[in-house]
């Protein structure tokens, strides 16, 4: 049986997402990780590229907290053991499982215009 293998708009999706869960805007990542803006928006874009080196990919998932096996093929845990993320935050997370990254996503949006 063949591995199943993430499609790349799933992974841009888990990339985006995690940036925003790790409460960092598309420009400060950039400038953490030593890259433009354009080619983060290219991560987090369905139809767009990936990290191109291993470096990228793992200071990527560091910077956002993530674990590569999450971010590659969306496999938990999802965070790493020293991400912090807020407490109520993490206990919702943990009482809706089954979520897909999408409605992950939807979530986050509206988690953080409740909180403005």
């Amino acid at each position: 049986m063949a591995k199943k293998t993430a499609q790349p708009a799933e992974k841009n999706l888990r990339c985006r997402l995690a940036r925003e869960l790790a409460g960092i805007t598309i420009e400060e990542a950039a400038r953490k990780l030593g890259r433009g803006v354009s080619t983060l928006r290219s991560w987090e874009s369905p139809t767009g590229g990936a990290p191109r080196d291993y470096d990228d990919l793992v200071n990527m998932c560091r910077l956002y907290g993530i674990t590569t096996d999450w971010y590659l093929e969306g496999r938990e845990p999802m965070f790493r053991t020293e991400a912090r993320l807020s407490e109520p935050l993490t206990e919702l997370i943990e009482k809706l499982p089954g979520l897909t990254d999408q409605q992950l996503v939807v979530l986050n949006q509206l988690l953080e215009m409740i909180i403005r």
